[in-house]
C-alpha cells in the first residue's frame, strides 16, 4: 500500500540545489511504512491515502486499534514502523525514553461527548458537580477514555466513584462510573442494546458514535474536551523512529506538512472518500473499517478532534494532560524530554 507525496519530479533533478525547497517532498529512498489505528485517526492522514500512489517509496497500513503498539515493539527493529500513531499513554509507555522513537505531533484533540435523552441540562464547568450522585456510563473507562473523563473531572475539583469493583457501590457525594464496553464494529442498534435498561443517568461516548446515536433519541448535552480546559488534550499521537529522523529530516518536515494538509482536507471530504482511502488501506485484507456504518460530515471530523499539530506546538499541553493523569493513574509513564522531536 502506498501513499502519494505530491512531487514536482524531473523538473526537481534538472533545476538544482536552488530550488531544494520546493523539491523537498519527492520520495525517500526506500520503503516508509505508517501505522495507524482505524476510526478517528485515520482520518488524519485521509488525504494522503486517498492520493496513494504504488511507485512513491512510502506504504501506510490502517491496523486494529487493540494490536496498534505491537508496531513499535518488535525485538527486530527492522519489522517496527517508520511512524505509527498511537494514543497517548500507550505512546509514553512503551517509547516515552526517546530512544528509538519521538513524538513529532499529535493528530487527534479529543472526541467525547457526554449523550442523554434528557435534555433539561446541559453541562458546563459552572454546573458539573450536578453530576454527583448520578451514574455515568463511560465509554472504556478503563482505557484511554476513562483516564480522560477521570482527568477531566479532576481538573474541575469532582471526585469520581469507580464501580468496577465487586462490592462498588453508588454514592450521593460523587460522579459514579461504570463502564459500558462495545465490541469493535458494533452497530448502532448493538450499542444501544448494551446502553439501555442499566439505570445510567448519561454517558460518555465517541465521535463518530455519537452523531449516530443521536438517530435514536439521544442528545449531546456535554463536551468533555470543553469541560477539561481552555486548551485540551493530546489525544492520538504520531510518532517516529530516531533514525528517519535524523537520516531524513528534511523529508520528514515536508511529509509532516502534508498531514496537518491532510487532516484539514478530511474535514471537507465526502463521506464515500473518506471511507474509501481509509478502507482501501486496511492491514488485515477483507476486513471492514469501523468508519463504514458512521456518519461522516466535515462537522463529525471536526468533533472528533482531527488536526495536526507538531510537538513544538502542543509539547506543553501534551505534559499537562500527562501530569494530571498520572494523579488519576499511577502507571501513567511521564516521558524524557528527548521523546519530543521539535525539528
Amino acid at each position: 500500500m502506498k501513499k502519494g507525496l505530491w512531487k514536482i519530479g524531473l523538473a526537481c533533478l534538472l533545476l538544482g540545489t536552488s530550488f531544494s525547497v520546493a523539491c523537498k517532498n519527492k520520495p525517500v529512498d526506500g520503503d516508509i511504512t505508517v501505522y495507524m489505528p482505524d476510526g478517528a485517526p485515520a482520518l488524519a492522514f485521509a488525504k494522503l491515502l486517498h492520493e496513494d500512489k504504488t511507485e512513491d517509496g512510502v506504504s501506510y497500513f490502517v491496523s486494529n486499534a487493540g494490536s496498534i503498539e505491537e508496531k513499535v515493539t518488535y525485538h527486530d527493529a527492522d519489522k517496527n514502523a517508520d511512524f505509527c500513531v498511537l494514543p497517548l499513554t500507550q505512546a509514553t509507555a512503551k517509547v516515552g525514553d526517546g530512544e528509538t522513537y519521538q513524538m513529532v505531533g499529535a493528530v487527534t484533540h479529543g472526541n467525547l461527548y457526554f449523550i442523554s435523552k434528557n435534555v433539561d441540562v446541559e453541562y458546563t464547568k459552572e454546573n458539573l458537580s450536578t453530576l454527583k450522585g448520578k451514574t455515568v456510563g463511560v465509554l472504556q473507562l478503563g482505557n484511554t477514555p476513562g483516564l480522560i473523563f477521570k482527568s477531566m473531572l479532576l481538573n474541575n475539583g469532582i471526585d469520581y466513584n469507580d464501580l468496577t469493583g465487586e462490592n462498588a457501590t453508588v454514592k450521593g457525594d460523587k460522579v459514579n462510573l461504570t463502564p459500558i464496553i462495545i465490541t469493535a464494529g458494533a452497530k448502532p442498534a448493538q450499542v444501544l442494546s448494551v446502553m439501555e435498561g442499566q439505570g445510567i443517568d448519561l454517558f460518555v461516548m465517541a465521535e463518530p458514535a455519537v452523531t449516530a446515536l443521536q438517530n435514536a433519541n439521544y442528545k449531546t448535552v456535554g463536551n468533555v474536551q470543553t469541560l477539561y480546559g481552555e486548551e485540551g488534550y493530546t489525544q492520538a499521537v504520531l510518532v517516529a523512529k530516531k533514525t528517519v529522523l535524523e537520516e531524513k529530516t528534511e523529508w520528514v518536515k515536508a511529509f509532516l506538512a502534508d498531514v496537518k494538509e491532510s487532516a484539514i482536507w478530511a474535514t471537507t471530504a465526502n463521506k464515500e472518500t473518506l471511507v474509501s482511502a481509509v478502507q482501501s488501506h486496511m492491514e488485515v485484507q477483507g476486513a471492514d473499517s469501523s468508519l463504514k456504518g458512521t456518519p461522516l460530515t466535515g462537522e463529525v471530523v471536526l468533533r472528533s478532534g482531527v488536526r495536526f499539530e507538531s510537538a513544538y506546538i502542543c509539547k506543553a499541553k501534551t505534559e499537562a494532560f500527562l501530569q494530571t493523569a498520572k494523579r488519576v493513574e499511577n502507571k501513567t509513564v511521564l516521558p524524557n524530554e528527548q521523546f519530543y522531536w521539535l525539528g
